[in-house]
Protein backbone atom coordinates (compact mmCIF):
# COMPACT_ATOMS: atom_id res chain seq x y z
CA UNK A 1 0.00 0.00 0.00
CA UNK A 2 2.84 2.38 0.92
CA UNK A 3 4.64 1.72 -2.36
CA UNK A 4 1.47 2.43 -4.35
CA UNK A 5 1.06 5.71 -2.45
CA UNK A 6 4.67 6.75 -3.23
CA UNK A 7 4.24 5.89 -6.90
CA UNK A 8 1.02 7.89 -7.05
CA UNK A 9 2.75 10.98 -5.63
CA UNK A 10 5.58 10.68 -8.16
CA UNK A 11 3.14 10.43 -11.07
CA UNK A 12 1.14 13.42 -9.78
CA UNK A 13 4.30 15.57 -9.52
CA UNK A 14 5.47 14.47 -12.97
CA UNK A 15 2.10 15.24 -14.45
CA UNK A 16 1.93 18.64 -12.80
CA UNK A 17 5.45 19.42 -13.92
CA UNK A 18 4.53 18.54 -17.48
CA UNK A 19 1.57 20.95 -17.24
CA UNK A 20 3.82 23.66 -15.68
CA UNK A 21 1.62 23.36 -12.59
CA UNK A 22 2.84 24.02 -9.03
CA UNK A 23 2.15 22.26 -5.74
CA UNK A 24 2.19 24.10 -2.43
CA UNK A 25 2.47 22.49 1.01
CA UNK A 26 1.69 25.02 3.71
CA UNK A 27 1.12 27.74 1.10
CA UNK A 28 -1.69 28.62 -1.34
CA UNK A 29 0.66 30.50 -3.67
CA UNK A 30 3.44 28.09 -4.66
CA UNK A 31 6.29 29.63 -6.61
CA UNK A 32 7.95 26.39 -7.80
CA UNK A 33 6.83 22.91 -8.89
CA UNK A 34 7.05 21.86 -5.22
CA UNK A 35 6.90 24.70 -2.69
CA UNK A 36 7.03 23.84 1.02
CA UNK A 37 6.43 26.52 3.66
CA UNK A 38 7.78 25.57 7.07
CA UNK A 39 5.47 27.86 9.03
CA UNK A 40 6.67 30.17 11.81
CA UNK A 41 9.52 27.82 12.71
CA UNK A 42 10.87 27.91 9.15
CA UNK A 43 11.13 24.14 9.33
CA UNK A 44 10.70 21.48 6.66
CA UNK A 45 11.47 18.05 8.06
CA UNK A 46 11.92 14.50 6.81
CA UNK A 47 11.40 11.91 9.55
CA UNK A 48 12.13 8.18 9.54
CA UNK A 49 10.39 5.72 11.86
CA UNK A 50 12.59 2.86 10.69
CA UNK A 51 14.81 2.32 13.69
CA UNK A 52 17.02 -0.13 11.81
CA UNK A 53 17.44 2.03 8.71
CA UNK A 54 20.33 4.25 7.60
CA UNK A 55 18.71 7.62 8.26
CA UNK A 56 16.16 9.96 6.78
CA UNK A 57 17.10 12.00 3.76
CA UNK A 58 16.51 13.30 0.27
CA UNK A 59 17.77 11.55 -2.85
CA UNK A 60 18.33 13.21 -6.23
CA UNK A 61 18.18 11.73 -9.71
CA UNK A 62 18.26 13.13 -13.21
CA UNK A 63 18.26 11.31 -16.54
CA UNK A 64 21.91 10.23 -16.16
CA UNK A 65 22.01 9.25 -12.46
CA UNK A 66 22.40 5.50 -12.00
CA UNK A 67 19.67 5.35 -9.36
CA UNK A 68 18.08 7.56 -6.72
CA UNK A 69 20.35 6.00 -4.10
CA UNK A 70 23.52 7.33 -5.72
CA UNK A 71 23.13 11.04 -4.83
CA UNK A 72 21.53 12.46 -1.73
CA UNK A 73 21.60 14.11 1.70
CA UNK A 74 20.57 12.27 4.84
CA UNK A 75 20.50 12.51 8.62
CA UNK A 76 21.88 9.75 10.82
CA UNK A 77 21.53 10.49 14.48
CA UNK A 78 22.59 14.15 14.80
CA UNK A 79 24.99 14.08 11.84
CA UNK A 80 24.41 15.01 8.20
CA UNK A 81 25.80 12.83 5.41
CA UNK A 82 26.39 13.80 1.77
CA UNK A 83 26.12 10.82 -0.58
CA UNK A 84 27.51 10.69 -4.11
CA UNK A 85 28.53 7.71 -6.22
CA UNK A 86 26.37 5.46 -4.03
CA UNK A 87 28.48 6.06 -0.89
CA UNK A 88 28.82 8.80 1.77
CA UNK A 89 31.61 11.17 0.72
CA UNK A 90 31.24 14.00 3.24
CA UNK A 91 29.93 14.36 6.77
CA UNK A 92 28.92 17.31 8.97
CA UNK A 93 28.66 16.13 12.54
CA UNK A 94 26.72 17.51 15.49
CA UNK A 95 29.85 19.31 16.79
CA UNK A 96 30.24 21.33 13.62
CA UNK A 97 33.16 19.24 12.34
CA UNK A 98 33.14 18.68 8.57
CA UNK A 99 34.80 15.70 6.96
CA UNK A 100 35.48 15.18 3.24
CA UNK A 101 36.31 11.60 2.34
CA UNK A 102 36.10 10.74 6.05
CA UNK A 103 34.31 7.50 6.93
CA UNK A 104 34.48 8.05 10.70
CA UNK A 105 33.89 11.10 12.91
CA UNK A 106 35.88 14.14 11.65
CA UNK A 107 38.78 15.06 13.95
CA UNK A 108 38.98 18.80 13.20
CA UNK A 109 36.77 21.65 11.97
CA UNK A 110 37.75 20.65 8.40
CA UNK A 111 39.04 17.10 8.07
CA UNK A 112 40.06 15.96 4.60
CA UNK A 113 41.07 12.37 3.89
CA UNK A 114 43.17 12.33 0.74
CA UNK A 115 42.68 10.02 -2.18
CA UNK A 116 44.98 7.09 -2.90
CA UNK A 117 47.70 9.45 -4.11
CA UNK A 118 47.85 11.26 -0.76
CA UNK A 119 46.56 14.38 -2.47
CA UNK A 120 44.27 17.20 -1.45
CA UNK A 121 44.07 19.74 -4.25
CA UNK A 122 42.50 23.09 -5.06
CA UNK A 123 42.11 23.62 -8.80
CA UNK A 124 41.17 26.74 -10.76
CA UNK A 125 39.62 26.61 -14.21
CA UNK A 126 39.96 30.39 -14.67
CA UNK A 127 42.71 30.56 -17.28
CA UNK A 128 43.15 34.31 -16.85
CA UNK A 129 42.89 34.35 -13.05
CA UNK A 130 45.60 34.84 -10.45
CA UNK A 131 45.88 31.23 -9.32
CA UNK A 132 44.12 28.72 -7.11
CA UNK A 133 44.62 29.01 -3.39
CA UNK A 134 43.38 29.21 0.17
CA UNK A 135 42.57 32.44 2.00
CA UNK A 136 42.52 32.85 5.78
CA UNK A 137 40.58 35.32 7.92
CA UNK A 138 39.96 35.74 11.64
CA UNK A 139 38.10 38.48 13.49
CA UNK A 140 40.90 41.02 12.98
CA UNK A 141 41.90 40.29 9.36
CA UNK A 142 40.91 43.15 7.03
CA UNK A 143 39.48 40.75 4.44
CA UNK A 144 39.94 37.18 3.27
CA UNK A 145 42.17 38.44 0.44
CA UNK A 146 44.82 39.78 2.83
CA UNK A 147 46.25 36.42 3.99
CA UNK A 148 46.58 33.23 1.97
CA UNK A 149 48.49 30.66 -0.06
CA UNK A 150 48.10 30.24 -3.80
CA UNK A 151 49.51 28.44 -6.82
CA UNK A 152 50.35 30.27 -10.04
CA UNK A 153 51.77 28.03 -12.67
CA UNK A 154 54.21 25.79 -10.79
CA UNK A 155 55.10 28.37 -8.10
CA UNK A 156 53.65 28.85 -4.62
CA UNK A 157 52.90 32.33 -3.30
CA UNK A 158 52.56 33.38 0.35
CA UNK A 159 50.30 36.41 0.78
CA UNK A 160 50.13 38.69 3.84
CA UNK A 161 49.01 42.30 4.19
CA UNK A 162 47.16 42.04 0.86
CA UNK A 163 50.42 41.48 -1.05
CA UNK A 164 52.52 38.47 -2.04
CA UNK A 165 55.51 38.52 0.32
CA UNK A 166 57.20 35.14 -0.33
CA UNK A 167 57.54 32.88 -3.34
CA UNK A 168 58.61 29.24 -3.41
CA UNK A 169 59.57 28.65 -7.02
CA UNK A 170 59.34 25.48 -9.07
CA UNK A 171 63.16 25.54 -9.28
CA UNK A 172 63.40 25.23 -5.48
CA UNK A 173 64.35 28.88 -4.98
CA UNK A 174 62.71 30.77 -2.10
CA UNK A 175 62.23 34.52 -2.31
CA UNK A 176 61.58 36.73 0.74
CA UNK A 177 60.21 40.08 -0.31
CA UNK A 178 61.00 39.25 -3.92
CA UNK A 179 58.93 37.20 -6.36
CA UNK A 180 61.76 36.38 -8.80
CA UNK A 181 64.35 34.61 -6.60
CA UNK A 182 67.67 33.93 -8.31
CA UNK A 183 69.26 31.80 -5.56
CA UNK A 184 68.06 29.07 -3.18
CA UNK A 185 67.35 31.84 -0.61
CA UNK A 186 66.97 35.35 -2.00
CA UNK A 187 66.18 38.37 0.21
CA UNK A 188 64.89 41.57 -1.36
CA UNK A 189 67.37 44.46 -1.57
CA UNK A 190 64.98 46.94 0.02
CA UNK A 191 65.16 44.96 3.25
CA UNK A 192 68.79 46.05 3.86
CA UNK A 193 69.38 46.93 7.52
CA UNK A 194 71.44 45.89 10.53
CA UNK A 195 69.14 42.92 11.27
CA UNK A 196 68.77 41.13 7.96
CA UNK A 197 69.00 37.65 9.50
CA UNK A 198 68.51 37.31 13.26
CA UNK A 199 69.88 34.13 14.84
CA UNK A 200 69.74 35.06 18.55
CA UNK A 201 68.42 38.17 20.27
CA UNK A 202 69.68 39.71 23.50
CA UNK A 203 67.40 42.74 23.17
CA UNK A 204 64.87 43.96 20.63
CA UNK A 205 67.04 46.52 18.87
CA UNK A 206 69.36 46.75 15.86
CA UNK A 207 72.57 46.10 17.81
CA UNK A 208 72.23 43.56 20.63
CA UNK A 209 71.76 40.41 18.58
CA UNK A 210 73.66 37.67 16.75
CA UNK A 211 73.14 37.58 13.02
CA UNK A 212 73.79 39.26 9.71
CA UNK A 213 72.89 42.55 8.13
CA UNK A 214 73.52 44.80 5.16
CA UNK A 215 74.60 48.45 5.30
CA UNK A 216 75.88 50.68 2.50
CA UNK A 217 78.63 48.59 0.82
CA UNK A 218 78.96 46.58 4.07
CA UNK A 219 78.19 42.93 4.80
CA UNK A 220 77.60 43.06 8.56
CA UNK A 221 78.46 40.25 11.01
CA UNK A 222 76.87 41.12 14.36
CA UNK A 223 77.49 39.88 17.90
CA UNK A 224 75.34 40.92 20.83
CA UNK A 225 77.94 42.46 23.18
CA UNK A 226 81.63 43.35 23.48
CA UNK A 227 82.42 40.22 25.49
CA UNK A 228 81.27 37.95 22.66
CA UNK A 229 83.39 36.75 19.73
CA UNK A 230 83.20 35.93 16.04
CA UNK A 231 84.74 32.45 15.81
CA UNK A 232 85.53 30.27 12.79
CA UNK A 233 85.83 26.49 13.21
CA UNK A 234 87.04 23.53 11.18
CA UNK A 235 85.68 20.03 11.66
CA UNK A 236 88.13 17.40 12.87
CA UNK A 237 85.82 14.40 13.12
CA UNK A 238 82.23 13.52 14.04
CA UNK A 239 82.61 14.88 17.59
CA UNK A 240 85.29 17.58 17.44
CA UNK A 241 85.98 20.94 15.80
CA UNK A 242 89.11 23.09 16.02
CA UNK A 243 89.01 26.84 16.41
CA UNK A 244 90.75 28.54 13.49
CA UNK A 245 90.24 32.25 13.92
CA UNK A 246 88.60 34.55 16.50
CA UNK A 247 87.65 38.22 16.56
CA UNK A 248 86.77 39.43 20.05
CA UNK A 249 84.14 42.07 20.67
CA UNK A 250 86.91 44.47 21.71
CA UNK A 251 88.59 44.12 18.29
CA UNK A 252 91.42 41.76 19.34
CA UNK A 253 92.19 38.91 16.94
CA UNK A 254 93.37 35.43 17.82
CA UNK A 255 94.74 33.16 15.08
CA UNK A 256 95.47 29.45 15.32
CA UNK A 257 93.28 28.67 18.32
CA UNK A 258 94.07 31.68 20.53
CA UNK A 259 90.81 31.97 22.48
CA UNK A 260 91.93 34.95 24.61
CA UNK A 261 94.26 37.13 22.51
CA UNK A 262 96.68 39.15 24.69
CA UNK A 263 97.36 41.75 21.97
CA UNK A 264 95.47 43.31 19.13
CA UNK A 265 96.72 40.37 17.02
CA UNK A 266 97.83 37.20 18.80
CA UNK A 267 99.08 34.37 16.59
CA UNK A 268 99.72 30.78 17.67
CA UNK A 269 102.40 29.81 15.14
CA UNK A 270 104.54 31.44 12.49
CA UNK A 271 103.81 34.74 10.77
CA UNK A 272 105.16 35.34 7.28
CA UNK A 273 105.76 38.93 6.20
CA UNK A 274 106.01 39.62 2.47
CA UNK A 275 108.53 41.96 0.81
CA UNK A 276 106.06 43.91 -1.33
CA UNK A 277 106.54 47.68 -1.29
CA UNK A 278 102.82 48.33 -1.72
CA UNK A 279 99.57 46.65 -0.69
CA UNK A 280 97.32 46.77 -3.70
CA UNK A 281 97.09 50.45 -4.66
CA UNK A 282 97.96 51.66 -1.14
CA UNK A 283 101.29 53.32 -0.49
CA UNK A 284 103.31 52.37 2.61
CA UNK A 285 102.19 54.02 5.85
CA UNK A 286 104.13 54.68 9.05
CA UNK A 287 104.04 51.65 11.33
CA UNK A 288 104.05 49.02 8.57
CA UNK A 289 106.65 46.26 8.52
CA UNK A 290 108.03 44.05 5.76
CA UNK A 291 110.75 41.54 5.05
CA UNK A 292 113.27 42.77 2.47
CA UNK A 293 114.28 39.79 0.34
CA UNK A 294 117.23 41.68 -1.12
CA UNK A 295 118.91 42.60 2.17
CA UNK A 296 117.33 39.75 4.14
CA UNK A 297 116.22 42.13 6.89
CA UNK A 298 113.01 43.09 8.60
CA UNK A 299 112.13 46.70 7.96
CA UNK A 300 109.67 49.19 9.34
CA UNK A 301 108.23 52.23 7.63
CA UNK A 302 108.75 55.49 9.48
CA UNK A 303 107.19 58.89 8.92
CA UNK A 304 108.40 62.36 9.76
CA UNK A 305 110.58 64.61 7.64
CA UNK A 306 112.26 61.70 5.84
CA UNK A 307 109.74 58.87 5.57
CA UNK A 308 110.92 55.49 4.37
CA UNK A 309 111.87 51.94 5.26
CA UNK A 310 114.47 51.36 7.97
CA UNK A 311 116.05 48.15 9.19
CA UNK A 312 114.64 46.80 12.44
CA UNK A 313 117.79 44.85 13.49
Amino acid sequence: MKNRFKISIVFVLLSLGALNAQVGIGTTTPSTVLHVEGGSSGEFGLLSSNLTGTGAGVNFQDQTTTSRFHVGISARGNDMFFRVGNSPQARLDANGLFGIGVTTTPATRLHVESNGAGEFGLLSSNLIGTGAGINFQDQTTTSRFHVGLSARGNDMYFRTGNANQFLFGANGYFGIGILTPRAPIHLANFMANNRQILLYEEANDNHQFYGFGINASVFRYQIGNLSASHVFYGGVNATTSNELFRIRGNGSVGVGGVAAPAARVDVNGYVKVASADTIGDAAPQPGMIRYNNTTNTFQGYVGGATPGWVNLN
